[in-house]
């Protein structure tokens, strides 16, 4: 079966529908007022190339698009909210898993205010993603796994949730609206406003060291995680707290420190990834002491 005729006045795809049906070829746009499409339906329909799901769509099954390749793209026009709240836009419930292809997801006008968590958990996309402003929050773990090239933060948003662009191993920047009062970002970093907490770094940022800069006083949980191709970070003066598993699988091997005075506190810093970690002279042996560097000592050097 190489073409279909889906007609205008569906409103359900049942599990496993079309899958393997590996002839099925061109762009398949699914109908205005279709509101199901159930699990595997799309599986290893691996020669349609372009796939659009229409706004009407409000549940999607596991599976949807398993062996699915980067070749081929699904335009989503959905929001898949529950009630107030994305709950998973296509995505927190496994319909994403497995599949390499690209999606394309359309927010305007959801109606809705929260992203939940895991609504875009596994979205394989090399595009840019907008949040529409009248978001205003993002649940904990919301992108997590997500591909987003670029992942754009309204001025609405005033609560981000730990974690919540946790492994998105594609992201190569999350710029924020200038006008946001919570929320800023530096040369692609996400910051608060007050630019005294590093919240998240994009997985995919292509530089190989970061000066964070004077006034930054805590690295967020998971800030790091996974980041590919960055391998030294300076932290500066200001800095007081990193928390648990900010650098956790992560690309870095040099940390360089600037705290000259009380040695800095880190909570399980995962330095075990680590392979040096540079520290003023006049300070070398309060770092080596201090309880917090004990299973680190011969990585601790002086500058």
């Amino acid at each position: 079966m190489r073409n279909i005729n889906i007609p205008s006045k569906l409103r359900s795809i049942g599990a496993s529908t079309f899958q393997d049906c590996v002839e099925l070829r061109g762009s398949l746009e699914l109908p205005s007022g279709l509101q199901t499409i159930g699990t595997s339906a799309f599986s290893r329909c691996i020669s349609i190339s372009n796939l659009t799901i229409p706004s009407s769509v409000k549940s999607l099954g596991q599976f949807l698009f398993r062996s699915w390749t980067p070749a081929q793209r699904i335009f989503v026009y959905s929001s898949f909210a529950n009630g107030n709240e994305i709950d998973s836009s296509g995505g927190g419930n496994g319909a994403w898993a497995s599949s390499q292809a690209d999606i394309y997801v359309n927010l305007e006008d959801c109606g809705s205010s929260i992203i939940g968590k895991g609504a875009f958990y596994n979205c394989n996309s090399n595009s840019v993603l907008v949040i529409p402003e009248g978001i205003e929050t993002i649940e904990e773990d919301a992108f997590y796994l997500s591909n987003f090239k670029t992942i754009r933060i309204p001025k609405t948003v005033s609560t981000i949730g730990e974690g919540a662009f946790n492994r998105c191993l594609g992201t190569e920047a999350i710029i924020v609206d200038h006008e946001n009062s919570d929320y800023t970002s530096l040369d692609g970093v996400l910051y608060n406003k007050a630019k005294t907490v590093l919240i998240s770094y994009p997985g995919s940022k292509a530089t190989e060291e970061l000066i964070i800069p004077e006034g930054v006083e805590k690295i967020s949980v998971f800030a790091f995680v996974s980041c590919s191709g960055l391998k030294t970070i300076t932290l500066p003066m200001s800095m007081k707290q990193v928390d648990n598993g900010a650098f956790a699988y992560s690309s870095v091997r040099k940390l360089i420190l600037k705290r000259d005075i009380n040695p800095l506190t880190v909570i399980s810093f995962y330095l075990a990834y680590i392979d040096e970690i540079l520290v003023p002279n006049s300070v070398v042996s309060d770092y080596i002491n201090h309880y917090s560097y004990k299973a680190m000592v011969a990585k601790i050097k002086g500058y």
